[in-house]
């Protein structure tokens, strides 16, 4: 691959050498009869090939991060041949996991044929919607009432696409219950103590939920040491970690947002009902 935004000359180089031997054959009829497959090409854990059985070529891709990402795959430069799907095309990786994104169609088998693809990471799937009628838990555990400190387009950080997000301060190892069940996508759990103190804006330990739509909610400046683990699947209520203050934090609280993925990568906060 030539950087992370397109595919592989090579990968295109190996499907012009399975068409020409299948010009010299003289015989497209028995195209469907042979098959080639490319290795793997790989960019920031993120691996393509290619298999060509007669006029179709499959992409696959197989992602070798340790959590779940989606991928937007666009063929481009297309030359002599056809996408069969509409593009680009969207798939979700699980680590490990191996898929295909989609496939193509070589046009007329005795001429040559060329293309390029172009791919991107994403923590998220761009066509998600967010199922406005779900009502969310309280995000922790307690009998006692937590008052908001910072909330929806709150003056000091809630703004922009990160307006949607609320700030619940607390004493630190209140225990964090997932609002909502899903799967866990990600988890930080490195760091220590707050970095405010000394004016570096070092991330948080936090924890990353998918829902069943898509949507996404964050669990943020937890206490290092927390039970959850990437792939675990929790309930509403489930315990996912203690509250803390880490990362940029001006004491112990819990930042909590709900949110869905952009096009363009970025996190898209939205209102919630409790």
């Amino acid at each position: 691959m030539v950087g992370r935004e397109s595919s592989s000359h090579r990968l295109a180089v190996l499907g012009l050498a399975s068409v020409g031997l299948a010009a010299l054959m003289g015989a497209p009829a028995l195209a469907a009869e042979w098959e080639t497959v490319s290795e793997w090409a790989c960019e920031a854990r993120i691996c393509q090939r290619v298999s060509q059985r007669g006029v179709y070529l499959t992409l696959e891709l197989q992602s070798r991060l340790e959590q779940p990402t989606y991928i937007v795959l666009e063929p481009v430069d297309l030359s002599n041949v056809k996408p069969l799907e509409t593009t680009p095309f969207v798939l979700r990786l699980a680590p490990g996991e191996t898929r295909t994104a989609g496939q193509l169609a070589i046009q007329d088998v005795k001429k040559s044929h060329a293309y390029r693809t172009k791919w991107r990471v994403l923590p998220g799937d761009p066509h998600a919607v967010h199922d406005d009628r779900w009502h969310y838990r309280m995000p922790f555990g307690g009998t006692s009432p937590i008052t908001v400190s910072q909330g929806y387009d709150g003056p000091f950080s809630h703004n922009g696409l990160g307006a949607y997000a609320l700030d619940f301060p607390m004493p630190s190892g209140t225990p964090i219950l997932a609002a909502r069940g899903g799967s866990i996508a990600e988890v930080i759990d490195d760091k220590l103590e707050s970095r405010i103190r000394t004016g570096e804006n070092e991330g948080d330990n936090r924890v990353v939920i998918e829902h069943a739509d898509g949507s996404f909610a964050i669990y943020a400046h937890l206490r290092h040491g927390g039970p959850a683990r990437v792939g675990q699947h929790v309930e509403s209520g489930d315990l996912i970690g203690l509250s803390g203050d880490t990362g940029f934090s001006t004491g112990p609280h819990l930042h909590f947002e709900v949110y869905t993925i952009r096009s363009d990568g970025r996190r898209q906060t939205l209102p919630v009902q409790f």
